[in-house]
């Protein structure tokens, strides 16, 4: 869920919003010397992780996008790919 959150007294729009929290990756990723976006099949990101790491980064980039869009720090259309 998301959407405005209107607070008449200060006549400011704050949104709330529920990420997933990716508990499985924070382990893993505490080992790896990476983000815990770039996991590797040698790194143990099979299966499940490795989805779990695809969603992560597309939900951490959505995030991005909206805190810099929000906070009018460039004119952002997306984030660029990871290289």
């Amino acid at each position: 869920r998301s959407g405005p959150d209107i607070d008449g007294c200060m006549s400011t729009i704050r949104y709330k919003s529920l990420m997933k929290h990716y508990r499985s990756l924070v382990p893993m990723a505490q080992e790896w010397p990476k983000p815990m976006f770039d996991p590797t099949p040698a790194d143990g990101a099979v299966g499940s992780h490795a989805v779990a790491a695809r969603d992560a980064e597309r939900s951490f980039r959505k995030l991005a996008l909206r805190i810099s869009e929000a906070a009018e720090l460039v004119p952002v259309t997306s984030l660029p790919d990871k290289s």
